[in-house]
């Protein structure tokens, strides 16, 4: 039944014989019920609270301390065989080690060697050149070896002249190569046997 409803009765009154019929009709309308808490279901309530919060409690600190122990043991497990294995390593070594007897011997008498000096040759003429020749190889090589599009060409040097062989992609580097060996001091002429792709 809806708290809300309304009901509503009708009652037929005669009083009078000559006086037709009255109908009264009385509208009742019902209200929301109130519903009230007792104290014994309050405290019921109450009670059911405090034991769920304990029992969340409780059970949070239990895991926690099982977590802590747990850690504990793990990292006393490790300590203990980190140091078992200190100790067997330290036995190991002192197994292995053996006292190292030296004995030393008295010095020999010996006369101090004899170093004879000879002046160096004086360099002749052909000498000179070699030297020169190979110092200027070897520093127009390096500057060829510098340049990216230059590393494939190789000189030679024979009493101041240079001779130049490889391949490279144009004329203009070939040129280029040419006026690079130049430039090395010391470098009479140049023959440019380069070929170049684009010819």
């Amino acid at each position: 039944m809806n708290p809300n409803e309304r009901i509503e009765q009708q009652e037929t009154i005669n009083s009078d014989p000559l006086r037709p019929n009255e109908i009264i009709t009385k509208t009742v309308q019902q209200g929301p019920r109130e519903v009230g808490l007792s104290p014994t279901t309050i405290i019921v309530i109450i009670v059911l609270a405090v034991l769920a919060i304990g029992t969340v409690f409780y059970v949070v600190n239990n895991k926690n301390e099982n977590e802590a122990a747990n850690r504990d043991t793990s990292l006393e497990a490790t300590r203990m065989r980190a140091e078992a294995e200190a100790r067997a390593q330290q036995a190991a070594a002192q197994k292995s080690q053996t006292p190292l007897v030296i004995q030393q011997q008295p010095a020999a008498t010996q006369a101090p060697p004899i170093i004879i000096q000879q002046a160096a040759p004086a360099p002749t003429a052909d000498t000179k050149n070699m030297m020169d020749d190979s110092t200027m190889q070897e520093l127009a090589s390096k500057r060829l070896a510098d340049e990216i599009n230059l590393s494939s060409v190789t000189v030679t040097v024979l009493d101041g002249k240079a001779t130049l062989r490889g391949t490279v992609d144009s004329r203009d580097l070939k040129t280029k190569a040419e006026k690079i060996v130049k430039a090395v001091r010391g470098i009479k002429s140049v023959e440019n046997t380069i070929t170049a792709s684009d010819q």
